[in-house]
C-alpha cells in the first residue's frame, strides 16, 4: 500500500511540473501525386477508356447520387485544405432534375438548387449571413429556354454542377476532344493533352465505376504555373426523398427575374415524321459518340438536261472523285483525295494531333495549325485545296440544322449493294432567288435523302436540285443536278493505319 501511494506522488510531482500543451495545429494536408502520363496510348485502352466513359454517361441520365468534394492547394510548396462541399443529384426521364451544392456551416451556409418538373426550372439561391440572409428564386420555362444545360447556364447558379456526376448527367452529347483511356488498375484517366501547353493549365483526370457503370470516385489535378489544385469526389446513394422535384418554396423566398435573351424562332418544317427525327437523332447520337471513323467514297455529279432539245451540259459541273478517309478523335486522320474532273482537287491530308499537313499532287505540303478546342473533322474540311472535302460534309459533322427545310420524311428502308440494311430519310427545301436577272425570278428544289446503317451512321447520300426560271421554255430550263456519294467500307472504332 505504501509503494502505491509512493508511485502515486511521483505521478503527481511530475504532471505538475509538466509544462501544459499548447493547440498544436493538424498536420497539413497531403497532395496525392499526379498522375503520370504516357507518351502514347495503345488504341484498346483508348477505346476501352471511352466506352466506358459513354456507359457511365447513359447510366448518370435517370441516376441518383449525393457527391462529397473537398480540395486541396498547392502553391509552389505550401499546401492547404481548401473548399469542402456537398453536391445531390435525382433525374428522372422527362427532363425532371433536382440539383444541389451546399457548402458552409450552419449560420454560415451557401445553398444553390436547380429543380425542374419538366416543365420549367427553379433556380434558388440562399445565404445565410446572420441578418442579412438572402433567400431568392428565379423560375425560367423550357419552352423559353431548353435543353436543361442551357438553362442552367441562364440560371447563374455559381458553382452548382461543379461535380464529375453532374456533368456526366447533365451535358449535352458532344464529341469528346480530351484523351480519355483506361488505366492498368481499372480506372478511367481523361486529360485535354498528354503534353502541357505553355501558358496553359493542364488538367487530369481520374474516374472509378462501378461494374454498374455508375461513378464510385473521381480525382482531378490542375496543374498551374507552380500552383497544383487537387479535387476529390466520392459517390453515395442520394437520400431517400419522395418528392424531389417538388418545386415548393417558403413564403420567405423573393423571386429575382431573369431577362431570358429573345432569339428568333426558326419555323419547323411544316412536314415532319415522327420517325425521320428519331432517325436523325439516332444518327447525331451516333455521329458524336464514335472514336474512330472509316469511309471509302466515290461521289459522281450528273448533270441531266431537262428535255430532248435543251442543250447537251457536258460534263464538269461538280464532284467527280474518290476518297479513303480514316478520323481517329480528337486530332488523328489520314484522308487520300483523288480527282476525275476539275473537283475535288487530289491531295492527301494528314493529322497528328497538333497539325494537318497537306500534300498535293506536286509534293507540296502546307502545314497549318489544330487549334486548340477546334473539332478535327471541321479543320480539316477547312485545310482541305479547293473544298476538297464538301461533298462529305455530312459525314465529317453530322446531321443538318433543320432551318430551311420543308419537310422530313421516311422512306421505304432498301438493301444495298452489299447486302447492307438501311433506313432512309429524306429531306426536302425550296429556295427562291434569281436566274441571273433581277426580272427572271427562280425557284429551286432540293431533295437530300440519307442511307443510316442500323448503328445510325450514313452509308451513301444523294442529293437531287431541280431549278425553274420563271417564263424559261423547259428546254432553256437549267439541268437537274445529280449527286451521289456512295460510301463502302463504313465502320466505327477500328485501329486506323497510322
Amino acid at each position: 500500500m505504501q509503494a502505491l501511494l509512493f508511485l502515486l506522488l511521483i505521478g503527481a510531482a511530475q504532471a505538475k511540473n509538466t509544462p501544459p500543451q499548447k493547440n498544436i495545429p493538424p498536420p497539413p494536408p497531403t497532395l496525392p501525386a499526379v498522375p503520370k502520363l504516357p507518351a502514347k496510348i495503345a488504341f484498346s485502352s483508348e477505346l476501352a477508356g471511352r466506352r466506358a466513359y459513354l456507359a457511365a454517361r447513359d447510366t448518370a441520365h435517370a441516376t441518383s447520387f449525393q457527391c462529397e468534394l473537398s480540395s486541396i492547394v498547392d502553391s509552389r510548396g505550401r499546401v492547404s485544405a481548401g473548399l469542402s462541399a456537398t453536391e445531390t443529384l435525382y433525374s428522372a426521364p422527362g427532363n425532371k432534375l433536382a440539383l444541389t451544392y451546399e457548402y458552409g456551416i450552419p449560420g454560415r451556409r451557401s445553398v444553390r438548387k436547380a429543380i425542374s418538373d419538366g416543365e420549367s426550372l427553379l433556380a434558388v439561391t440562399l445565404d445565410e449571413r446572420n441578418k442579412q440572409t438572402t433567400r431568392e428564386f428565379s423560375r425560367l420555362y423550357f419552352a423559353e429556354v431548353k435543353p436543361i444545360s442551357r438553362t442552367l447556364q441562364y440560371a447563374r447558379l455559381d458553382a452548382l454542377g461543379t461535380s464529375c456526376g453532374a456533368q456526366l448527367a447533365i451535358e449535352p452529347e458532344r464529341a469528346m476532344l480530351s484523351r480519355i483511356w483506361q488505366d492498368s488498375d481499372g480506372s478511367v484517366l481523361e486529360t485535354d493533352s498528354l503534353i502541357p501547353r505553355p501558358g496553359r493549365p493542364q488538367r487530369i483526370r481520374r474516374y472509378r465505376f462501378t461494374s454498374s457503370h455508375t461513378l464510385a470516385a473521381a480525382e482531378e489535378w490542375e496543374l498551374r504555373e507552380g500552383r497544383t489544385t487537387y479535387r476529390k469526389e466520392t459517390y453515395k446513394p442520394a437520400p431517400k426523398n419522395v418528392a424531389p422535384f417538388d418545386q415548393a418554396l417558403p413564403s420567405n423566398y423573393i423571386e429575382k427575374a431573369i431577362k431570358v435573351q429573345e432569339r428568333p424562332q426558326e419555323p419547323p418544317p411544316v412536314q415532319s415524321d415522327p420517325q425521320a427525327l428519331a432517325l436523325l437523332e439516332k444518327w447525331e447520337r451516333a455521329h458524336q459518340r464514335f472514336f474512330t471513323l472509316h469511309a471509302a467514297a466515290t461521289v459522281t455529279t450528273q448533270l441531266v438536261k431537262r428535255s430532248e432539245l435543251s442543250r447537251d451540259p457536258g460534263r464538269g459541273g461538280g464532284y467527280n472523285g474518290t476518297y479513303d478517309l480514316w478520323l481517329q478523335r480528337p486530332g488523328s486522320a489520314l484522308v487520300t483525295v483523288k480527282g476525275k474532273d476539275a473537283f475535288p482537287v487530289s491531295q492527301i491530308l494528314r493529322a497528328d494531333g497538333t497539325q494537318i499537313i497537306v500534300e498535293d499532287t506536286d509534293g507540296k505540303k502546307r502545314p497549318s495549325p489544330l487549334r486548340e478546342g477546334a473539332r478535327l473533322e471541321t479543320s480539316l474540311r477547312q485545310a482541305a485545296l479547293r473544298s476538297a472535302l464538301e461533298p462529305l460534309q455530312w459525314l465529317l459533322e453530322g446531321p443538318p440544322a433543320l432551318t430551311g427545310y420543308e419537310a422530313v420524311r421516311l422512306l421505304s428502308p432498301v438493301t444495298l449493294p452489299d447486302g447492307t440494311q438501311a433506313d432512309v430519310i429524306e429531306l426536302v427545301r425550296t429556295v427562291r432567288g434569281t436566274g441571273g436577272r433581277a426580272d427572271r425570278p427562280m425557284v429551286s428544289a432540293t431533295s437530300e435523302r440519307v442511307w443510316l446503317n442500323r448503328n445510325g451512321i450514313p452509308v451513301g447520300f444523294e442529293t437531287t436540285r431541280r431549278s425553274d426560271i420563271e417564263g424559261a421554255f423547259e428546254r432553256d430550263q437549267p439541268p437537274t443536278t445529280i449527286v451521289s456519294i456512295v460510301l463502302r467500307g463504313v465502320s466505327t472504332d477500328r485501329e486506323p493505319p497510322f
